[in-house]
């Protein structure tokens, strides 16, 4: 595999599209903000820093935080899961209408339970290796990154399974991940040049770019 090669195909996959693509992550951005909005303005309100007048152990504080787990879980989860997928049938050549559309059904009208079923697990399964350590932490985060897509690709196995095979096909190939993502560094940097502006092209093409280096692995497996 051939990092260079990996966002080459991205960027095929992308021509023509980046104007869907930039929407997609501008609607998806806005919907999160407004998700996370009883999260935020319970910071807002409780910190004296920000003119926060709102005791933090308050009743009302208690309640827009913890009104933001059940978003989190049954509606932010599912999203993200449906982000992931959107760009990876992108970077097949599989263009629908609309990307922002197609976030909200795979995320929503796609195999709702299954898709936040591995989403959850998966956060689960990082956040007790982070509890282990750090570093087998971040190793097993690479080792469980390439579970969303396979339980889009594979729906007759179970979320667990769709776990597992993430991790047995990401044998020999978390250092080439590391060396993609650390290959966006440069767009990363110009990101922040530009107040962030910038992450509304950087994050598509990182996610397609993904989406081929998954491509990537199950022709390189099958080949062995």
């Amino acid at each position: 595999m051939r990092i260079c090669e990996v966002r080459k195909e991205a960027r095929e996959r992308l021509a023509g599209n980046w104007n869907k693509a930039v929407l997609a992550v501008l609607v998806f951005f806005i919907v999160l903000a407004a998700l996370g909005s009883p999260g935020i303005l319970s910071s807002i309100l409780t910190n004296p820093m920000l003119g926060g007048t709102l005791n933090p152990f308050s009743t009302g504080a208690l309640i827009m935080r913890l009104s933001g787990i059940p978003i989190s879980v049954f509606v932010i989860y599912p999203l993200m899961f449906g982000f992931y997928i959107t760009f990876w049938e992108l970077s097949r050549g599989n263009v629908r209408k609309s990307l922002t559309c197609d976030i909200f059904y795979y995320g929503f009208g796609w195999r709702y339970w299954r898709g936040l079923g591995c989403y959850l697990l998966v956060l689960i399964f990082i956040f007790l290796w982070f509890l282990l350590l750090v570093i087998p932490g971040i190793i097993m985060t690479f080792a469980y990154s390439m579970s969303f897509y396979v339980a889009k690709d594979h729906p007759e196995l179970s979320v667990i399974d769709c776990i597992r095979m993430s991790r047995a096909m990401m044998k020999g190939y978390k250092w080439k991940l590391f060396v993609l993502y650390l290959s966006f560094l440069g767009w990363l940097l110009l990101s922040v040049l530009t107040a962030g502006i910038g992450l509304l092209w950087l994050i598509p093409y990182m996610h397609t770019s993904l989406g081929r280096f998954y491509e990537t692995i199950k022709l390189e497996r099958a080949e062995q």
